[in-house]
């Protein structure tokens, strides 16, 4: 193959390329799309691009009949255009700079302390698409939250843990763990010296176990000093 042209499905409302735009766009998700960073070497050196329905219909005066014969009989179906093609590709990269926010509880042990255990979470969402913000209340406020409390916890302690504790807050999750990964390519404490790494990932509730019934309140009335 020397190229790919992807036509929007017929039987799908016709979505704007500009929505489409997440699906294909350069920092693809890792874990998601291996394909989607076109610096991988292992990805095909071959153009993709995406048209929309009616355009396809242009290209593909059948395209409806084919779909109808794929879907009956679930099976590939090709046909020769006898048409030739030209293709310009301009793409822009516009990067935007983010950072993780980490903060260091020094332990008191002489020996343990160049010992760390990580525990993380991180504080990015979706943002804003299409006009609708996503916050994230759970994915994941929850777990930053959880950071702020254990920073604050330990802050106050009258007594530090024997090893370190390394609280990092991480950006760029949402967009395939960039800053995960800047953290281990730049680790503040060494990696073999990292002892334990417990991530703290939508922390707000939990849909296989229900929330235990409050404790009863028991209220006196007002001046019972009993």
């Amino acid at each position: 193959a020397v190229g790919l042209v992807v036509i929007q499905n017929p039987r799908i409302r016709n979505i704007p390329i500009a929505e489409s735009l997440a699906v294909f766009r350069p920092d693809y998700p890792r874990k998601d799309a291996p394909m989607g960073n076109i610096q991988d070497p292992g990805n095909p050196a071959i153009p993709v691009i995406l048209i929309s329905e009616p355009a396809g219909r242009r290209l593909v005066p059948s395209l409806r009949d084919i779909q109808r014969r794929i879907d009956e009989s679930l099976h590939p179906q090709s046909v020769d255009l006898g048409k030739r093609a030209v293709l310009a590709v301009n793409v822009q990269r516009v990067p935007f700079a983010t950072q993780n926010v980490v903060g260091l509880i020094e332990g008191r042990d002489p020996r343990l302390r160049r010992e760390a255990v990580i525990v993380g979470a991180h504080y990015e969402h979706d943002g804003e698409y299409t006009g609708q913000i996503w916050p994230g209340a759970d994915d994941n406020a929850s777990g930053t939250a959880g950071v702020l409390e254990l920073a604050e916890a330990f802050g106050n302690a009258r007594m530090s843990p024997s090893r370190s504790i390394l609280l990092c807050a991480f950006s760029g999750e949402e967009k395939g763990e960039i800053g995960s990964q800047h953290y281990t390519d730049n680790a503040v404490v060494p990696l073999d010296l990292t002892v334990a790494m417990l991530q703290m990932d939508m922390i707000g509730r939990n849909e296989e176990v229900p929330a235990p019934a409050p404790p009863p309140l028991h209220l006196r009335p007002v001046g019972d000093r009993r």
